[in-house]
């Protein structure tokens, strides 16, 4: 293998675990104690906008853009995550790659929205005191279960969609052991099944970044994986 090629292979390796670290971190920056992270749920509660609304006012943002925008980071190293892994599958499943490629970038398009919309909602830490009633039913109005944004958070979903569907190619392979697909599909669930319960998406986040080991090594690898 050429140097330049051994070069973006390490680089490669290195990079899958980014995605899963940075939302690792985003998601412990939303725990507000050890409580919270202990206190399982299978649903989350209802959607508090006064105390959401209350927060920012009070922090003029805070922690709550911090841990948003380290999420909004993330996307592009979720697409290349995507892409590598697509990359390691497609000489064995060309057809399962392409579905889960293309399925996994067009949710992370819409996750990127989704992000980019709850970063805007740190807007509101700026709102003059005369201003909170109105300030306070818009921000109701935005986050409630329905119009765009519920669309494209639902949308959103498909990123980690595509990763599943790349997952259960590579299961079907000898590219990876056994366990590694299995860990990153059972990570993309707990996400997805348990959206919003910060707790859950936490150890999700964990999932993916201990499965993503044996896909670094092997894009590290010299070998070629088409072989």
């Amino acid at each position: 293998m050429k140097p330049t090629n051994v070069t973006i292979n390490k680089i490669a390796s290195a990079s899958v675990f980014i995605f899963p670290g940075i939302l690792l971190l985003s998601f412990f920056m939303h725990l507000n104690s050890m409580g919270d992270f202990f206190n399982f749920r299978l649903k989350p509660a209802a959607y508090n906008s006064d105390v959401l609304f209350n927060g920012l006012i009070q922090t003029r943002g805070g922690s709550f853009l911090h841990s948003h925008v380290l999420a909004f980071v993330s996307v592009p190293f979720m697409i290349f995550t995507i892409v590598c892994l697509g990359y390691l599958l497609f000489p064995k499943r060309p057809i399962i790659s392409t579905v889960g490629v293309v399925t996994g970038i067009l949710g992370a398009v819409f996750m990127a929205g989704f992000l980019a919309s709850w970063i805007s909602f740190s807007a509101i830490g700026n709102v003059e005191p005369q201003n909170y009633t109105g300030a306070k039913s818009a921000l109701v109005e935005l986050i409630g279960n329905n119009g765009a944004l519920y669309l494209i958070t639902r949308l959103s979903l498909l990123s980690l969609a595509g990763i599943i569907i790349l997952c259960i190619g590579l299961f079907t392979t000898r590219l990876l052991p056994k366990w590694s697909p299995l860990v990153l599909i059972a990570g993309c669930l707990l996400i997805t099944i348990f959206w919003s319960l910060v707790n859950w998406m936490f150890i999700g986040s964990f999932l993916i970044l201990v499965g993503m080991m044996p896909v670094s090594r092997l894009l590290k690898s010299k070998q070629n994986v088409t072989n």
